[in-house]
């Protein structure tokens, strides 16, 4: 609760209390009136009489004065008990208006306003999910289904016949990286920090060890590797830490042309330790770059065969486990680099 804004038990009080006064001066007028006009002046001798009339003429002016009060005071709370019978039946798009007082009620009604809105994000995230993950497993199971249908053709040729089956075989290696990275992405996004098995060791080592993984890859498109690598020892979970330096030197690798160069550097900065991968591809937009996080974004359409948008998804998340932080910074026909950030 804020400090600057006053509880809504004071502002209730304060309201109660000038309805007393306000009650009691307008009583006391309504007296004074009366006596001059000597409706009452029999009564002098009667004080019970006089207190009884002053009671109910304070009791019928509070109450005329609380109605009021109390349509203007309770309409945001039962904005508030009607929004949540809508958000509990799915609908995400209620906001109440602000009341524009400075109180606790004030501050209910913000972040009921912004519970809404995040509901509505996330309803939209697993909307979008679901149907990029029914697409991304639709199309390789087309393709499988298809070939598989023309190898049952007799008159096939040989030369087909093997490309066919290169095909069901890369597409079925494509459904068994995705069901795999969906199974992985769904345990570190429901993992907490606190569960990762933290061990000390090598970090610069594991990175050489990603890259020994790799190497038929690089090797491949002829692809330059300069290191500059310091030793580094961290405390984290090695399992979950490899899967992102696979996941970005993964890309780095795709995205590079033919004989090119992808520089990988490592070492602490005060009581952290940074990791950067730098490839010499075909960059990235801005829009490409605020997206790349997204879950199954393929920004660059000629790739979309080498992966399903998830490694950078996965890759942040291990990283935030770790109260890390990965930044991105790429320009078109210039490359991009991933600067990792952890604390050692």
């Amino acid at each position: 609760m804020r400090q600057d804004r006053r509880s809504i038990y004071v502002h209730f009080s304060l309201i109660i209390a000038c309805i007393l006064l306000v009650s009691s001066i307008i009583s006391g007028i309504l007296l004074f009136f009366l006596l001059k006009l000597g409706l009452i002046s029999t009564l002098f001798g009667y004080p019970l009489i006089r207190l009884i009339i002053t009671l109910l003429s304070c009791t019928v002016v509070g109450t005329i004065i609380a109605a009021g009060f109390s349509k203007r005071i309770l309409r945001p709370l039962n904005q508030v008990v009607e929004g949540t019978r809508e958000i509990a039946g799915g609908n995400f798009d209620v906001q109440i208006e602000s009341t524009k007082m400075n109180n606790d009620l004030e501050d209910l009604i913000q972040n009921f306003n912004l519970m809404a809105r995040e509901l509505k994000n996330v309803e939209l995230v697993h909307k979008d999910f679901i149907n990029d993950f029914s697409h991304e497993m639709k199309t390789p199971l087309v393709s499988i289904n298809g070939f598989a249908k023309q190898l049952q053709n007799p008159d096939i040729s040989e030369a087909d016949r093997v490309r066919y089956l290169k095909i069901i075989t890369e597409e079925t290696e494509r459904l068994s990286s995705l069901s795999s990275n969906i199974l992985l992405l769904s345990k570190v996004e429901n993992q907490e920090s606190i569960t990762l098995k933290r061990t000390p060791y090598s970090l610069d080592e594991q990175l050489r060890q990603a890259l020994i993984l790799l190497q038929k890859d690089w090797e491949t498109k002829d692809l330059a590797i300069n290191l500059t690598l310091q030793p580094v020892t961290v405390t984290a979970d090695s399992d979950l830490l490899m899967q992102v330096w696979l996941n970005i030197l993964g890309n780095a690798i795709n995205f590079t042309d033919i004989g090119d160069t992808i520089e990988i550097n490592c070492y602490t900065l005060g009581k952290e330790v940074k990791v950067t991968i730098k490839d010499t591809g075909a960059g990235m937009s801005d829009k490409v770059r605020r997206h790349i996080f997204n879950k199954f974004y393929q920004g660059d359409s000629s790739h979309q065969s080498q992966g399903n948008g998830l490694g950078l998804p996965i890759a942040k998340r291990i990283v935030t486990l770790h109260n890390g932080k990965i930044i991105v910074k790429s320009k078109i026909s210039e490359g991009s680099t991933f600067i990792i950030i952890l604390p050692q």
